[in-house]
């Protein structure tokens, strides 16, 4: 899909997302009907999703062939590139120690069990993959 078909498409889910989250702000008052709580959720997903979109036309169509030059180097930078792949490794780490953290807590808290087991199977499920990747990485390189 080309950048201007993308950039249509996720402005327009963007704009619908946030007219679904204002018809339920409007028609669900009430804070006891789970649509109301969904509403928030719509409307800051929508707000991402509309912006990413709208930044996408917008270099599409800027005349400046010069900010998409440089917008497509810094894009495709190997520094670029690296410091994106360094955060996103400590970003993990950083997320292993604190989501473990919050399952003891949710644990020693007695919350609802079915909870605690969704949560420890995101976990594993994000461990595995970590093992899965290591062990594919490893045979390829």
């Amino acid at each position: 899909m080309n950048t201007k078909k993308k950039g249509y498409l996720l402005s327009v889910l963007g704009i619908a997302l946030i007219f679904t989250a204002l018809y339920f702000f409007i028609n669900f008052r009430s804070t006891e009907n789970s649509l109301f709580n969904l509403t928030y959720i719509l409307l800051g997903i929508g707000s991402g999703i509309f912006g990413h979109g709208l930044g996408e036309l917008i270099i599409v169509y800027s005349k400046n062939q010069n900010l998409k030059k440089s917008i497509n180097i810094q894009k495709n930078d190997e520094r670029t590139i690296a410091i994106n792949n360094l955060s996103k490794a400590k970003a993990y780490d950083a997320m292993i120690y604190i989501f473990s953290a919050l399952i003891m807590i949710m644990a020693f808290m007695n919350i609802n069990p079915v909870a605690v087991i969704i949560s420890v199977s995101a976990y594993l499920f994000i461990i595995f993959t970590n093992v899965f990747y290591k062990i594919k990485y490893n045979k390829e390189m």
